[in-house]
């Protein structure tokens, strides 16, 4: 293949990309009664108003679980949490002046389902929808919102032929994702923002999963990914299957095991109207879908492993090559 140049300056802006129609989603190979915990963060609302509002919607009973955490316990989807984003939880605890103002316009708070299944997720639409309706406010509403939204979506087979592949497809498009869904300057400047290293992504995309053993697989990310700080984070689900491999690696830093990916998208924009959980629960169907055709992963890690690695201002080009060849797909 020639190499198209371009920075990819052309490319849709990330507003006219709400509906990912590269991969049929269908396409994905998820078994059946697969269940997704999620996660949504935004400002705007007190937990108490948040947990009123759940409560409201989805029936339940509202506890007191913290000086910042509510939880809506026997609602409809089980008990929903909601959360002060828990990193700014012990600053607040000794400035009390701040809450009130900084603690809702600035950090954010955080809906916390347990594990649903799929069919469950337009309920969370409808949720979402009450909370815009409310004055919940999305990454987009200042400078300062650094919000996210996040899934974990189980995983039960942790075989390695069920996991490199899902892996090697984010490799693959996580460029297209970041470039189509540009985070705020205050994303940027938070945790858990941080792309895959280009030496992960290169190491990732020349194994055979047919050859490849979870050991050596765990391995590889610990020595060039050992932290939480990506938008695939596979600690929780590599300590699930491995747990002295990755305790011994990360001591004290070792996040719980559970047995789920961890998926991480870099803005909730729960305040736009049409913005839904289902659509972004789409994105991670299309990195599922994409793993699910070994083929078209071949070929597209060879395409970059050839013509893109290590390559200055390549990630433009290779964003410009995913949008012609997944739309033929």
């Amino acid at each position: 293949m020639t190499r198209k140049q371009g920075t990819g300056g052309d490319l849709p802006r990330c507003d006219e990309m709400d509906h990912l129609d590269l991969l049929d989603p269908a396409r994905a190979d998820t078994p059946a009664g697969r269940r997704v915990g999620v996660e949504i963060e935004f400002a705007g609302l007190g937990e108490d108003r948040v947990a009123e509002l759940v409560a409201g919607h989805l029936g339940g009973e509202i506890t007191r679980t913290g000086r910042f955490d509510r939880e809506v316990k026997g609602t409809r989807l089980g008990d929903i949490r909601i959360e002060l984003d828990t990193s700014f939880k012990d600053k607040l605890a000794n400035a009390p002046e701040l809450v009130g103002t900084l603690a809702h316009q600035v950090i954010p708070a955080e809906i916390i389902t347990g594990p649903l299944p799929e069919t469950a997720l337009p309920e969370l639409d409808k949720l979402a929808e009450i909370m815009r309706e409310a004055g919940a406010e999305g990454t987009r509403s200042g400078l300062t919102a650094g919000f996210g939204v996040h899934f974990n979506p189980e995983q039960t087979d942790a075989d390695v032929s069920a996991i490199l592949p899902v892996m090697q497809a984010w490799a693959v498009l996580e460029p297209w994702f970041r470039q189509h869904e540009p985070m705020s300057i205050a994303r940027r400047a938070l945790p858990f923002t941080s792309p895959w290293p280009e030496a992960l992504r290169a190491a990732l995309l020349q194994l055979d999963p047919a050859r490849t053993q979870m050991s050596e697989l765990i391995d590889l990310y610990l020595t060039h990914a050992p932290s939480r700080n990506f938008g695939l984070d596979m600690l929780p689900l590599f300590r699930s299957i491995d747990e002295d491999r990755v305790t011994a690696r990360l001591g004290a830093d070792a996040p719980s095991a559970r047995p789920t990916w961890h998926f991480r998208l870099p803005s909730s924009r729960i305040d736009e109207p049409g913005w839904t959980v289902t659509g972004e629960w789409e994105k991670w169907r299309t990195v599922e879908a994409l793993a699910a055709m070994p083929r078209l992963l071949e070929r597209t890690a060879r395409d970059w492993l050839q013509n893109f690695r290590g390559r200055p201002f390549s990630e433009g080009a290779w964003v410009e090559r995913l949008d012609r060849v997944l739309r033929d797909h």
